[in-house]
């Protein structure tokens, strides 16, 4: 296993300089940036910052999540709430319909997002699933043809990555997760090398290998966040703006019918201070699988 040497220092601005005449940054480059003391933290953000303006300016894509099915996973992923044997009280439930997950989509897309994830528990899906999945992914393109669509839905087999990009998903998300000389003492009902196997098929499919930050959580998979308005603030007064929207305000819905702020509905949403204030997260008891409506 690669080690950090303690007495190697990387100079994250010249580093950046560097790259943006174009070089490259080193294996022991980047193992020596993540070693980097707290104390020089905001260095570090402020030349990753440089590189980031150069290829994207300040300008973000808003991905909204759909969690077609949740919890009741056999796989062992020990960080993770609906892995087997967990204990976590989240909401639990089989396939959504296309027609519910269609609902939950179009709430994310009427608030912004240009890209729509379609996510669901367990090692990997079958024929069949990735039959019902394609059927929502057909229906996203079709009503929503500018909007990009990734499935994650887990270890795929020969022929499935195939299935989803002919039904016009544009990426696929699957996470590694960590080293490969870690990977066992996370879980041991897959191996490493049945997830980049799966990175390869999708890749060999034409699928766009999907992973990255999640800022915000506008009700991601099993935990509550804070409300789309506030992520919209959040991206707002960073200096960003959001893809699609460039030339003015977040874009907001009226109340989906049955959402009215009664109790039990919009008015049981977190404000961004009662989130700081918890150290759990919040188990989310709306949205997919459930008669409430989402934060979105």
């Amino acid at each position: 296993m690669t080690t950090v040497n303690p007495d190697q220092n990387v100079n994250p601005e010249r580093l950046a300089e560097s790259i943006l005449n174009g070089g490259a940054a080193t294996e022991s480059d980047a193992l020596a940036l993540l070693a980097t003391p707290d104390e020089e933290l905001f260095g570090l953000v402020h030349a990753g910052s440089r590189l980031r303006r150069e290829h994207f300016g300040m300008t973000v894509k808003l991905n909204y999540l759909v969690n077609l099915k949740s919890g009741m996973c056999p796989e062992s992923c020990t960080y993770c709430s609906q892995s087997l044997g967990s204990t976590a009280e989240i909401l639990k439930y089989s396939w959504l319909s296309t027609a519910e997950a269609m609902d939950q989509a179009s709430m994310g897309i009427g608030g912004g997002a240009s890209r729509v994830c379609l996510v669901a528990s367990g090692r990997g899906p079958s024929r069949r699933d990735v039959g019902r999945v394609g059927e929502i992914v057909e229906r996203l393109k079709d009503e929503n043809p500018e909007v990009e669509v990734c499935a994650c839905l887990g270890i795929l087999e020969e022929g499935q990555a195939e299935a989803l990009k002919e039904a016009g998903a544009d990426a696929y998300n699957h996470n590694i997760n960590t080293a490969e000389s870690f990977h066992d003492n996370i879980v041991k009902t897959h191996t490493y090398a049945d997830r980049t196997n799966t990175v390869e098929h999708a890749k060999a499919a034409g699928l766009s290998p999907c992973s990255g930050l999640i800022v915000g959580l506008g009700d991601y998979l099993t935990a509550e966040g804070q409300a789309a308005a506030d992520d919209f603030a959040m991206i707002r007064d960073n200096g960003f703006t959001i893809l699609g929207q460039e030339g003015g305000e977040a874009r907001t819905e009226e109340p989906v019918a049955g959402c009215g702020g009664e109790a039990g509905c919009c008015s049981d949403r977190q404000t961004t201070a009662e989130a700081a204030a918890h150290t759990d997260p919040v188990i989310r008891r709306r949205g997919a699988g459930t008669a409430e409506v989402a934060n979105a």
